[in-house]
């Protein structure tokens, strides 16, 4: 088991989710309350950096990065037991991350920027299939697309800051709003697929900008899921989707707009047996790769595609799989 020095705690600073069982809880964020049982499983503590493998920063590099002096405290502490220092740069951020002789978690990255020393790692989402994974079966009829979630405005002035950020950006780098909008729009106005579309005007993950109740929101996302062969996953602010995650935890196909994502473990999970993805510079024909896809592929595949993305997301890509995987092999390699 990989043995970790824990860095110098701090007070009024959450840990990284996988160092305290209950730190997914935050008293105004939605849907993603998660709790680890088996973290006794992933990984232990040691008292001295000399006796571990790694020394180990438990926060979110974007909730310390700015606290004077203790990133460079706890890069003297790995440097005097010659250990290299584990990173969780858990957020929206792809920011360079200059830490000598470090191993960088991290959720949002290109890959045409992503670097030796990092680890694309999931987003940490409910597992909303643990205990109803209902199958879904083809039907000779148009395939279904689903999409809940924001991508309206509430008023002009949030359209008009909406438009600067979009103009201001490179078109790969652009806020995942835009391609959100681009996308939904092409598969509205098309007669290749149904749509099954709930468009809010705001972020439905936080408590000041839910437009309705936690739960009805939650029944609705599911349900327009599971009643769907496919539904749209888009990156965030980040270059990473959360929906993603919990597409594949109910077992279902997500189509991924593909921004030059790097996914977690690419070099074990076969992506492409489960998942559709749309390159984002073919967006407007995002109806017709869909369509495509789904007349190519038969009943018994299309069954099996969701079995593969209930799987993978069970054993690969909840946040307590992924560290035990990922840990293992650190352990390994170190």
């Amino acid at each position: 088991m990989l043995k970790l020095f824990l860095t110098k705690k701090l007070e009024r600073v959450g840990y990284f989710v996988i160092f305290d069982s209950s730190a997914g809880a935050k008293p105004k964020r939605l849907f993603q309350n998660v709790f680890l049982d088996n973290l006794g499983d992933i990984y232990t503590t040691v008292d001295s950096p000399k006796d571990a493998d790694y020394v180990a920063i438990p926060y979110s590099y974007f909730s310390i990065q700015n606290i004077p002096g203790y990133i460079d405290e706890c890069v003297a502490v790995a440097q005097s037991a010659n250990k290299k220092i584990l990173i969780f740069a858990y957020g929206d951020s792809d920011e360079e991350i200059n830490i000598p002789n470090s191993i960088i978690f991290r959720t949002s990255q290109y890959a045409g920027k992503k670097r030796g020393n990092e680890i694309i790692m999931p987003a940490y989402v409910e597992d909303l299939g643990s205990d109803d994974f209902a199958r879904r079966f083809k039907k000779d009829s148009k395939p279904v697309v689903s999409f809940v979630g924001w991508a309206g405005f509430k008023n002009f002035s949030q359209k008009i800051k909406y438009l600067y950020k979009i103009i201001t950006k490179p078109y790969l780098y652009r806020q995942g709003l835009y391609f959100r909008r681009k996308a939904l729009g092409v598969l509205n106005r098309s007669n290749l697929v149904d749509t099954a579309f709930v468009i809010r005007s705001s972020y439905s993950g936080h408590k000041n900008t839910i437009e309705l109740s936690p739960e009805e929101a939650r029944k609705q996302f599911v349900e327009k899921i599971n009643n769907s062969d496919f539904s749209l996953a888009v990156k965030g602010d980040g270059n990473y989707s959360l929906r993603f995650y919990e597409i594949l935890s109910l077992g279902r196909i997500p189509v991924l707009v593909d921004t030059d994502c790097p996914l977690p473990f690419e070099d074990k999970i076969k992506y492409d047996d489960f998942i559709l993805r749309v390159d984002y510079r073919k967006i407007n024909k995002i109806d017709k790769i869909i369509s495509d896809y789904y007349k190519k592929i038969d009943g018994v595949r299309f069954v099996t595609m969701q079995e593969r993305a209930r799987e993978a997301f069970s054993k690969y890509l909840n946040i307590g799989s992924f560290f035990m995987i990922a840990f293992k092999k650190l352990e390994y390699e170190k």
